[in-house]
């Protein structure tokens, strides 16, 4: 049976769907879909396949997400734009959607200075994979 895996994924996240995994494991598992690709092949073997490959690059982009997705939530949480926090910093807005949006990479400094603008300070744990 033919399909998209990412199209799937979009309405697994939309309906809250989660089959036993977490949510930012679908949102992760597509994001590293859409940089990747997939190939065609039976649902059930896809989903099993993308979810359960932990590899780094995996695990890369699903740190990517979390982070992303804190800070946005942080600027929510305080009425924050992204033009504000730009100036908070001392970059460009353009530089703060780059980094929000996945397009540039966000240095560790720089994670801790938009939380700090936000008024938060990040805290950061390691979790075994195959837990």
């Amino acid at each position: 049976m033919d399909f998209d895996i990412a199209e799937l994924l979009k309405v697994l996240i939309a309906r809250g769907e989660t089959l036993g995994y977490a949510d930012d494991d679908y949102r992760a598992t597509l994001e590293y879909i859409e940089r990747h690709g997939h190939d065609k092949e039976d649902k059930a073997t896809s989903i099993r396949r993308a979810l359960a490959t932990h590899t780094a690059e995996f695990e890369a982009e699903r740190l990517i997400l979390r982070t992303t997705e804190l800070i946005l939530s942080m600027m929510n949480d305080e009425g924050v734009t992204r033009k504000e926090l730009a100036q908070r910093i001392g970059k460009s807005k353009g530089h703060v959607s780059q980094l929000l949006n996945g397009e540039r990479n966000m240095t560790l400094r720089t994670l801790a200075e938009m939380a700090h603008a936000l008024g938060y300070a990040i805290g950061v744990f390691g979790q075994n994979v195959e837990d």
